[in-house]
């Protein structure tokens, strides 16, 4: 539908036609809808909305819009989306609210959905804690599948997809889980010890979002519980909230590549902040373009007749960069999905020096042979060959060395992908492209 049709459902005479489209809608198009439709015209959808639809389509928000139509609603309405929401999703919504309004809202919540809620809040946001919810559906180890059947429509009742049924025992403390296909196909009667098999994996309320994120990629599974120290069950992370964790951190390393860490200094509408966060990262650059400059002079015993060498220094600096800015991205994208650790630090730099050195004596034959044909001086098209395969291959061990360095001194490794890279590389290819190019021919 285009934004003029979206605007003819909000004219004064089309109420029952905003009210049938709206019911067509699932929660996330109705978010989409808050992009299209001028905020005075707002409350006009979320007063046709049940407070259970109002939920969902309060998750599906951006943190801006949440806080836009949070101040429209009034704080009764709120409680009531919220009180429909898993606790996961509830505390997020509450994160991205102003504090007195979260406050607020939490003060007239249930008192056990509060405690849930509030315990969820105590955990980092992008720990395994802050994106866990806390229903889950358990049972003992001395029960029945009649009694473990009960358990899973009573946990329905809480939760959007019961998908396990775990096993802990009188303290709490997971012990293992069972399929909902074994509950079907036994008998009522028949223990659910003899059901129970290991838990594939589990994690501890403050390990990293990311390191979570690997652990579902790994074991291929659904859901992921989450125990205290002793092993007591506290919650799980369902494989939706892991795609929305995935999507968060692949956006943090491409922001970060861009030399920022939130959305807001790339997608913004204060655009004079967007500048002045992203221009240090391009003065960087530009400082270390003007440091090129100064390496040409040096080598000016380089025969006259061989001044075509000039010519040949925009191809070395967009080699040599991309090759670095490629293997760096390569090597930070390892980091994100644990292919790239410390302990594997020399078997990269093998393999992406071993890279480097073919890409580079392919992109100097490549050099060399052009610039025989187009000079005719076999020597040149040596010089410039092996200074075409030299600066590569070096540019290759700045991308491995770069990410590994900033992981150490705790920067995040994203940004050896961006303009330090780039120009580093781009320093470093003309000066091994003079100094090759002044020892051939010299």
């Amino acid at each position: 539908m285009s934004d003029q049709d979206i605007d003819i459902l909000f004219e004064p005479d089309a109420e029952s036609a905003l009210t049938a489209y709206l019911q067509l809608l699932h929660p996330a198009d109705i978010a989409e809808l808050f992009d299209h439709v001028d905020e005075e015209n707002w409350p006009k959808i979320t007063r046709r909305l049940s407070a259970a639809r109002l939920a969902e389509v309060l998750a599906n928000l951006d943190e801006e819009q949440l806080e836009t139509i949070g101040d429209k609603l009034k704080i009764e309405r709120l409680i009531e989306a919220v009180e429909q929401l898993e606790t996961d999703d509830a505390a997020d919504l509450l994160a991205d609210l102003p504090e007195a309004k979260s406050q607020a809202i939490l003060e007239g919540l249930p008192s056990q959905d509060r405690a849930e809620i509030q315990s969820l809040l105590a955990y980092p946001e992008d720990s395994a804690g802050g994106i866990m919810q806390r229903e889950v559906c358990k049972i003992r180890a001395d029960q029945t599948v009649r009694e473990a059947i009960v358990a899973v429509r009573k946990a329905r009742q809480e939760m959007t997809d019961v998908l396990e049924v775990y096993v802990v025992d009188e303290d709490g403390v997971l012990n293992g889980v069972v399929d909902l296909e074994d509950l079907v196909i036994s008998e009522e009667d028949t223990p659910i010890s003899r059901l129970i098999h290991p838990v594939a994996s589990r994690v501890t309320p403050f390990v990293d979002q990311e390191e979570v994120a690997q652990i579902f990629g790994k074991y291929d599974i659904a859901t992921l519980p989450v125990v205290d120290t002793e092993g007591r069950l506290l919650g799980r992370i369902t494989f939706d909230d892991i795609h929305d964790v995935v999507e968060q951190e692949t956006t943090e390393d491409v922001l970060a590549m861009a030399g920022t860490s939130g959305e807001e200094f790339v997608y913004g509408s204060n655009y004079l902040k967007i500048a002045v966060f992203r221009l240090p990262w391009l003065i960087s650059t530009l400082i270390g373009s003007l440091l090129t400059t100064t390496l040409v002079p040096l080598f000016s015993n380089v025969p006259a007749d061989t001044i075509v060498l000039a010519s040949f220094i925009p191809v070395v600096m967009a080699m040599t960069g991309n090759v670095g800015s490629q293997t760096a991205m390569i090597v930070t994208r390892g980091f994100a999905i644990g292919r790239s650790e410390l302990q594997l630090l020399g078997r990269t730099f093998f393999r992406e020096s071993t890279v480097g050195i073919i890409m580079g004596l392919s992109a100097g034959l490549v050099v060399g042979i052009f610039a025989f044909l187009r000079i005719g001086t076999p020597i040149l098209g040596v010089a410039l060959g092996l200074s075409m395969m030299c600066s590569m291959s070096c540019a290759a061990l700045v991308g491995v060395s770069a990410p590994f360095a900033f992981r150490g001194l705790g920067i995040d490794p994203a940004i050896a992908a961006g303009p330090l890279v780039t120009t580093g590389c781009d320093i470093l290819g003309i000066a091994i492209y003079l100094l090759v190019a002044f020892l051939v021919l010299s």
